[in-house]
């Protein structure tokens, strides 16, 4: 038996397999959430087709009413670190294959805007072998780095560094500071004095004698 195909005796069915002819199905959709400012959020869409159609994600700040492309934003996950101008931005993924478009459901960020930076004097200064824990600022959950931005908080027995920088943050309600107090350490240490190592008196001296 010859088919449509010219095949004899088998299933053209099995030969070509059945290729999409709508837009892309998408399975996963990005889901809203809340982050606080500066902390990463990430969203993540996906489709059933296969090979897998491209993806681009966009935002909307003006409530869905108009969409613009995130420049490079073509990945099934989006992540962002927003600041808190971001607040209320919807986000969608946008996957395109020949017969069109499919968009993702919307959804919504939200941001809560992290506390400022806590404060303190910004030169501390420390005699013989002071340690993290030394230093002193005003804040909640107070957090020490090395670093301006980013790193990990410092232990609290780390030794100080005579003229190194160390920066504060505070967390409130579960939000970190961006901004962090900036503290510069000037560590003194003082010479043990000068004299005789071995000192002969007479009669009842006391400590007063020494020299």
């Amino acid at each position: 038996v010859t088919d449509a195909y010219g095949l004899v005796g088998m299933d053209s069915a099995k030969i070509f397999p059945a290729c999409s002819t709508a837009p892309p199905v998408i399975t996963t959709h990005p889901l809203s959430q809340a982050t606080c400012e500066g902390a990463a959020v990430t969203f993540t869409s996906a489709v059933s087709d296969s090979p897998v159609p491209p993806v681009q994600w966009q935002v909307s700040t003006n409530n869905g009413t108009s969409w613009n492309d995130i420049a490079g934003a073509t990945n099934a996950s989006l992540q962002i670190t927003p600041a808190f101008s971001a607040n209320g931005n919807q986000y969608r993924a946008v996957w395109t294959n020949g017969f069109g478009p499919a968009n993702s459901n919307v959804a919504i960020l939200t941001v809560t805007a992290a506390p400022a930076a806590p404060t303190g004097i910004a030169t501390q200064s420390f005699c013989s072998t002071p340690t993290v824990a030394n230093l002193v600022a005003t804040g909640t959950a107070l957090k020490w780095y090395a670093s301006v931005s980013g790193g990990n908080p410092l232990p609290l027995s780390q030794a100080l560094v005579n003229g190194n920088h160390y920066y504060a943050s505070q967390t409130i309600d579960g939000c970190e500071s961006v901004n962090r107090l900036d503290v510069t350490v000037t560590i003194t240490t003082t010479a043990a004095p000068a004299g005789n190592t071995a000192q002969s008196f007479c009669n009842a001296a006391t400590v007063a004698n020494l020299t």
